[in-house]
C-alpha cells in the first residue's frame, strides 16, 4: 500500500475513541479543560444510547 492511499483512508474515516484518546494534542487539552478519560468515556457512552433511542429524521 502505497503511502498515499493510506494517508487517504486515514483521512476519511473518523477516529475511534481510543485513538482520540491516544493524541498528546487531546490529552492536553483535556488537561486544560479539566476533564478526565472517565467523563469523556461516560459522555461519550451516554451519546451513544441517546442516539440510539432518538427517533429517525
Amino acid at each position: 500500500m502505497s503511502i498515499r492511499s493510506t494517508l487517504t483512508e486515514a483521512l476519511s474515516r473518523e477516529l475511534t475513541l481510543d485513538e482520540m484518546l491516544a493524541d498528546p494534542i487531546v490529552r492536553l487539552l483535556m488537561k486544560r479543560d479539566g476533564v478526565s478519560e472517565g467523563e469523556l468515556r461516560a459522555l461519550m457512552a451516554h451519546g451513544a444510547v441517546s442516539a440510539a433511542g432518538a427517533p429517525a429524521a
